[in-house]
């Protein structure tokens, strides 16, 4: 009986064992399978993060940049930043110049810039730095109505503001020969600016005082004369400015205004 009782024990004792066995060894085999699994059902490892996602993030971050934003225009630039861009511009010659002003009002929208590159063509035109074409080319640009008024205006500035005979005949040119009135006013105008050392200038001016009719032209070249003030001019507008009222008063007008401006030793001979 009692070697009964032990046989019993012992079978229940193995009982136990086998099972606890066959517990452990179903939780340990799904781990020892993973490397069979298929990579696409596998779960992703949250703790880990695919080497990519670092470069490609900042991209992500980054706003895309439009196509058609507009560049920064030199009213919105601090006077450092456009002294930089003109100092990068290498371009010398008259013609090199013309396009880059051009494309500033075209292109870029920049009319402060346009104006800016409006000096450094009259830097050209000064020292002579154009094609022998150039300036019969910049007639036909200034009486071709397909440029802007701005444009052929600022290009007869550019002429008057380079101060050399060349570029005083320009003006005279478009005077007598510009039909659109606005365009040839502004040419009239910078007669005003021109004389001080232009030797040249009297015999140009002098003639349209004497003949013209026209009281715009004969106001801006007494301003002419008087800043030559070269002794011929000044014999001019002396007696002009002395003559009785109603005998020429567009004439007595201009010569009295003009000869305020006189400040060139030049003219002291004369005036005594």
């Amino acid at each position: 009986m009692k070697k009964h009782r032990n046989l019993l024990l012992t079978f229940v004792i193995l009982t136990f064992v086998t099972a606890g066995l066959w517990g452990w060894k179903m939780k340990t085999q799904p781990s020892e399978n993973t490397s069979g699994v298929p990579s696409s059902m596998r779960s992703p490892d949250k703790t880990t993060r695919p080497a990519h996602v670092s470069s490609a993030q900042p991209q992500v971050a980054q706003a895309p940049v439009s196509a058609d934003a507009a560049p920064r225009r030199f009213i919105d630039m601090p006077a450092r930043e456009r002294r930089e861009i003109l100092r990068q511009i290498k371009a010398t010659d008259a013609d090199e110049l013309l396009q880059l002003f051009l494309d500033a009002g075209r292109i870029e929208q920049d009319l402060m810039k346009q104006s800016t590159l409006q000096g450094k063509l009259t830097g050209a035109l000064m020292e002579k730095k154009y094609a022998p074409d150039f300036i019969e080319r910049m007639k036909r640009f200034v009486m071709h109505a397909a440029n802007s008024k701005l444009e052929r205006g600022l290009v007869i500035s550019a002429f008057a503001g380079a101060r050399t005979k060349e570029g005083a005949e320009f003006i005279f040119w478009v005077v007598a020969n510009q039909t659109d009135m606005e365009v040839r006013e502004g040419a009239v105008s910078n007669i005003r600016s021109l004389g001080g050392s232009q030797p040249y200038l009297p015999e140009m001016i002098e003639p349209l005082w004497r003949d013209s009719k026209d009281a715009e032209l004969i106001q801006a070249v007494a301003y002419a004369m008087a800043n030559e003030a070269a002794p011929s001019s000044i014999e001019l507008l002396l007696p002009a400015a002395a003559a009785p009222a109603g005998q020429d008063d567009v004439r007595r007008s201009a010569a009295s205004s003009a000869l305020n401006k006189v400040f060139r030793a030049d003219a002291v001979p004369t005036l005594e």
